[in-house]
């Protein structure tokens, strides 16, 4: 199954975390957040919040690299 771990701020934000996670080899997924599509269905284009989901097994690993990274951008 998979987990929602983080929403990013943009599909570029959520596209580097993904890439962090799949570096340390932790499959990951994005797609538009919550509140993200109009009425209409259809995207508002990539500056709305992507949600990142990780499969339930990789979850604390995932979460730990996510504090890293906002360790490393403070």
């Amino acid at each position: 199954m998979r987990v929602r771990v983080f929403t990013a701020s943009t599909e570029i934000e959520a596209s580097i975390i993904r890439g962090a996670l799949r570096n340390v080899e932790i499959e990951a997924w994005i797609g538009p957040g919550e509140g993200s599509l109009s009425l209409q269905a259809r995207s508002r284009g990539p500056n709305v919040p992507h949600d990142i989901f990780v499969e339930d097994k990789d979850v604390t690993q995932a979460l730990e690299v996510l504090k890293e990274i906002q360790s490393d951008t403070v």
